[in-house]
């Protein structure tokens, strides 16, 4: 799961930035999911950042990755973002 956003890093555009949750730094508890999202210029280059998210995890619910994208998606700083 992945989707793209034109950003800013470090005062540089980045058009359709690809932006996925970082799979190396994942843990999951009873209560919440705490993820690590890597950003890169296009899809299969080096990630040019990274940012840590926490969110709550429903046990009952979809799979752990799926609610951190849809928590990512319903974020403002995501707002316009585009499913890749």
């Amino acid at each position: 799961m992945a989707f793209s956003k034109d950003l800013e890093f470090k005062s540089l555009p980045v058009r359709a930035a690809y932006i996925s949750i970082y799979e190396g730094n994942f843990q999951l508890s009873k209560e919440s999911i705490i993820f690590s999202v890597a950003f890169r210029a296009v899809e299969g280059s080096e990630p040019f950042n990274y940012s840590s998210y926490e969110c709550r995890y429903d046990i009952n619910g979809a799979n752990p990755f799926e609610q951190a994208y849809l928590y990512l998606k319903g974020l403002p700083e995501f707002e316009g973002s585009i499913d890749c």
